[in-house]
């Protein structure tokens, strides 16, 4: 009888896992098509369409400059090559899946849902090899692996922000997956120990190798963590002799391998010189984000947007009632989870830390801690629960598993209220597809032009998604790498961005020819959209969940029409 209970609760809860994995799922995946791509999107779009036509990001191609870095182009330039050196290219190679796939098809929301595509599975797939993490730490327990993936996939969907950063086409989800792989590999050798020797160095050293060369900022972070975890594992066996110092060096030779690794590309990107460039060029940032204000600007993100709060509460409870009891025993999965969780609240503290020294403060830096968080909590919690479990009467241990289900549910009542209104919004951009500035300026030049690869628009943002939906020739736009060119040309469409830069570019270029001034039905807003929730001085607009139409003419978005003149070839 109570083995068919047991079985029933089992069947009941893989089935609310089921339907809550399909939640997640749909979250990220539905409606990849809409909107089109921002110039964030775009640029990585371009670039891997630089590959396939040249194998490399190639910055010039003879009709458009791919550029977006704020900075000149002896900064993010390589130039006996013509490649952009901004940044690492793990992206761009990775996007050529979809750029190759979108090559098939004319429809630009076709494209841009097999451009997406790609990322979000990846996004997804690093989700999911987190909560693998999570669940090798409660071996042979079924009911309990089963109540753990539930909470796991119920509190990654309260992360708008997560779900929205997953859809993009951008380095946040490869970064989320190898974050997620390498410390899957990390725990599966140094605290589950399994595996060889070599196999688990081989591997670890090649993620973190990938790491850099998708996003160098989690490299560094998940490098320096398991650096100080072997520097501390070091340090509390207190084995200073030989048999210490050589466990202590194979524990690093994944890390110096990957470090030498990862040498002949800071070369080639002048990763140091970049780096620090993009900060001189940053200073008038610096004040605002000086110390304090900018941690604070990031803890403030992890506390309203992710779960913190709750997990750091978990922790001290944890660290209390393990003190309190003593309740550990070597070797055991309940230690496991202790150990894994102090690793990740390490990896949380570095992240911060480094993210806290750079002069810009964005959410998508730090999106990957999302399901770091999510899994500490549920780690911690039930280590609390274990130890409440084993230190009361066997009669009264429904007690215990009563008082967790009254802390889950006040847990919800703390998450969710807050989270209401993303939530309600990513659902309603989710059944009534979002259309931004860009969505309407190619919907617009493509119904009025027959060919727009023959045209020629100015704009003084989000120009790489013009190159890529349109085709086009587009001048100016964000960074102004190519203004002196772009100035002696006379463009066929002009369009002012709500955006500082170029402005009185576009105005001059403007006053030069006669245009026709057309207003289409969405408002002149930064972005075509940005998955951005938390209020920065850095962004100043933030995600938008319906269609922003314009409050009265002044606010609509203006094209300007060269009058009687035949595109520019």
């Amino acid at each position: 009888m109570l083995h068919a209970h047991r079985a029933a609760r089992s069947w009941s809860l893989a089935v609310l896992v089921l339907l809550s994995a399909l939640l997640f799922s749909t979250l990220v995946l539905k409606h990849l098509s809409y909107p089109l791509m921002w110039n964030d999107e775009a640029e990585t779009a371009m670039y891997a369409e630089r590959i396939l036509d040249f194998g490399y990001p190639k910055v010039h191609d003879g009709k458009n400059v791919v550029f977006e870095l704020q900075s000149t182009l002896d900064v993010g330039l390589k130039e006996e090559f013509d490649a952009y050196i901004g940044s690492t290219w793990g992206q761009y190679y990775f996007g050529t899946l979809g750029a190759l796939a979108a090559r098939q098809v004319e429809d630009p929301y076709d494209k841009t849902l097999l451009l997406r595509a790609p990322f979000a599975l990846a996004g997804l797939a690093g989700i999911f090899v987190f909560l693998a993490l999570g669940l090798a730490l409660f071996p042979g327990d079924r009911i309990r692996q089963l109540v753990f993936a539930l909470g796991y996939f119920l509190l990654a969907s309260l992360s708008t922000v997560l779900v929205l950063h997953l859809r993009e086409m951008r380095h946040y989800s490869l970064f989320t997956l190898l974050v997620a792989c390498a410390l899957w590999t990390y725990v599966r050798f140094h605290v589950l120990g399994r595996g060889r020797f070599a196999v688990h160095c081989a591997l670890l050293a090649t993620l973190l190798t990938l790491l850099f060369h998708v996003f160098t900022l989690p490299y560094a972070a998940v490098a320096t963590t398991f650096g100080l975890h072997q520097l501390a594992l070091f340090a509390r066996r207190r084995e200073f002799g030989r048999a210490g110092l050589m466990r202590l060096a194979r524990g690093l030779l994944p890390l110096v391998i990957s470090a030498i690794a990862i040498v002949p590309a800071i070369v080639f990107f002048e990763t140091f010189h970049v780096a620090s460039e993009l900060a001189r060029g940053a200073a008038w940032a610096r004040p605002r984000f000086e110390g304090l204000r900018h941690l604070a600007l990031i803890l403030h993100y992890l506390a309203t947007q992710e779960v913190l709060l709750p997990a750091a509460a978990a922790k001290l409870a944890a660290l209390a009632a393990t003190r309190a009891t003593r309740a550990e025993t070597r070797g055991s999965a309940f230690e496991q989870r202790g150990r894994v969780s102090n690793l990740l609240w390490l990896l949380v503290v570095v992240y911060v830390a480094i993210c806290a020294q750079l002069p810009f403060s964005y959410e998508r830096y730090l999106v990957v801690l999302s399901p770091v968080l999510v899994l500490v909590l549920l780690l911690d919690a039930a280590t609390v629960f274990d130890i409440a479990h084993r230190n009361v009467p066997p009669g009264r241990q429904h007690w215990v598993t009563a008082s967790a289900a009254l802390a889950a549910v006040a847990l919800a009542l703390v998450l969710v209220p807050p989270r209401l209104p993303a939530l309600r919004g990513h659902w309603h951009e989710l059944t009534v597809p979002y259309r931004g500035p860009i969505d309407f300026i190619v919907s617009d030049l493509r119904a009025r032009y027959p060919r727009t690869d023959e045209l020629v628009i100015a704009t003084n943002y989000e120009s790489v998604p013009l190159m890529y939906y349109l085709g086009s020739r587009v001048t100016v736009g964000f960074a102004r790498a190519n203004l002196d060119e772009d100035m002696a040309i006379q463009p066929d469409v002009i369009i002012q961005r709500r955006w500082p830069q170029g402005r009185r570019q576009l105005k001059w270029l403007a006053q030069r020819a006669t245009y026709d001034a057309e207003r289409l039905p969405v408002a002149d807003i930064r972005f075509n959209n940005i998955p951005q929730l938390s209020e920065s001085p850095i962004v100043l607009e933030l995600h938008h969940f319906e269609t922003p139409l314009p409050r009265d003419e002044s606010d609509a978005l203006v094209l300007l029409h060269r009058r009687n003149e035949t595109p520019t070839r």
